[in-house]
């Protein structure tokens, strides 16, 4: 890009002003203006949106958040919390009791968890009483066991 110098014998050819039409600046001052404004509303609309987003997923309660539910052998950890008393009794069908042995074998959660109440001594509590149980066993552990007690009893869910 050649630069104007002040000697103007070195200029090739001044360039001309072209002439204006009244008011043409003035509208393309506030199409500018218009423009800037827009694209401020623009950054603050997406600041204000991301800040909500990302409220609205801290304030969303997520039933996942904290637990560790395994599914090894196809029994969950919740459902041998609901069941160690009775796998430890020997009261369990073979096919559940086979599910918990194969669980065992791969959580080391519930393996743990049962060998402390297998080593306490037994005084009828059910699982749920033991306090050592992880809190998301022992909500699982209760979902499931109160499901089993409504079904054995034949009540449903209204």
């Amino acid at each position: 890009m050649k630069v104007p110098s002040d000697n103007p014998s070195t200029n090739d050819q001044p360039t001309p002003w072209q002439q204006l039409e009244p008011g043409a600046l003035k509208q393309a001052a506030h199409r500018h203006r218009a423009s800037v404004r827009q694209r401020e509303w623009i950054k603050g609309g997406v600041a204000v949106a991301g800040i909500v987003l990302s409220l609205l997923w801290i304030l969303t309660p997520r039933a996942d958040v904290g637990v560790r539910e395994y599914h090894y052998g196809g029994i969950s950890c919740s459902e041998v919390g609901a069941n160690a008393y009775s796998y430890l009794d020997k009261k369990l069908d073979e096919s559940t009791r086979e599910k918990i042995e194969e669980h065992l074998k791969l959580c080391g959660q519930c393996r743990m968890y049962l060998q402390r109440i297998e080593a306490k001594p037994s005084n009828g509590i059910h699982a749920l009483n033991d306090n050592r149980l992880p809190r998301s066993h022992q909500r699982n552990a209760m979902f499931v066991n109160s499901r089993s007690i409504s079904l054995a009893f034949g009540l449903r869910n209204r």
